[in-house]
C-alpha cells in the first residue's frame, strides 16, 4: 500500500518534511517525539519518501498531492540538504498549491532566510523559526503548541 493509501479517511494531518538525510538530526528527532506526545496525527516525510521511492516523478507528485488534501499543517524543516532535494521540492509546491499552513523550521543555523539568499526566496514572508539549538527549539515547540 502506498503512503496515499495510509492515510485514507485522515484529516488534520500534520505533515513533517524534511530531507532524508536528515531522520537523523538531533532536533527532527525531538520535534517528532514532542508532536508524538501530543498525540497528534503527524505523516513524516521519509514515509512517503520510501514508499514512492519506486514511482515516477509525476507519479510521486499525484500521491503527495493526495496526502497534502488530507492535511492541515505542513512543517519544512530547512536544512542545507533542503536546497537539493528533489523530494522536498515536490512536498513544498504541492503544499503551496493546495495552501497549507506552513511552517518553516531552520535546523540549520547557517541556511536561513537571514543569512542564505536561496532559504529566503523560498520562505518569502512566511512564518519561519529557528530550531537548531535548544533554547530556540523550546521557543518552536511551545509556538506549535500555541498553533495547533
Amino acid at each position: 500500500m502506498g503512503a496515499a493509501g495510509s492515510v485514507n479517511g485522515t484529516t488534520d494531518c500534520i505533515y513533517i518534511s524534511y530531507d532524508y538525510r536528515q531522520k537523523n538530526n538531533l532536533y527532527v528527532r525531538v520535534l517528532r517525539d514532542e508532536l508524538k506526545k501530543m498525540n497528534l496525527n503527524v505523516i513524516y516525510s521519509e514515509i512517503t519518501s520510501d514508499s514512492l521511492s519506486h514511482l515516477s516523478s509525476k507519479e510521486i507528485s499525484k500521491n503527495i498531492e493526495g496526502i497534502m488534501n488530507r492535511t492541515s499543517y505542513f512543517i519544512l524543516c530547512v536544512s542545507k540538504e533542503t536546497i537539493r532535494s528533489f523530494h522536498q521540492a515536490i512536498e513544498i509546491d504541492n503544499a503551496l498549491n493546495t495552501n497549507k499552513n506552513i511552517l518553516y523550521l531552520m535546523i540549520d543555523e547557517f541556511y536561513t532566510p537571514l543569512n542564505n539568499q536561496c532559504v529566503k526566496g523560498m520562505v518569502r514572508k512566511n512564518k519561519w523559526m529557528p530550531f537548531y539549538n535548544d533554547e530556540n527549539t523550546i521557543d518552536a515547540l511551545n509556538y506549535l503548541l500555541d498553533l495547533l
